[in-house]
């Protein structure tokens, strides 16, 4: 049996999308942010999943659209 299979590749860190929900500034690398204010650890990412705010996501973010766009194809 085979199943296709789509890679998508991100050239921004994912963590953009956790500080832009929560509402939080970053001034190098959004994971350094949240790791700053929250203690974040990338182990930590599938627990920030609950934290996302996809209608702030929607207007605020090009990655986050670009990457609904994707999904969409």
């Amino acid at each position: 049996m085979e199943t296709p299979i789509e890679v998508i590749l991100f050239n921004y860190e994912i963590e953009e999308w956790i500080c832009i929900s929560l509402g939080l500034k970053w001034h190098s690398k959004p994971s350094a942010e949240l790791k700053q204010k929250l203690k974040y650890e990338k182990s930590d990412l599938p627990s920030y999943v609950d934290k996302l705010d996809f209608k702030k996501l929607v207007n605020k973010s090009k990655s986050f659209i670009k990457f609904i766009e994707a999904l969409n194809k």
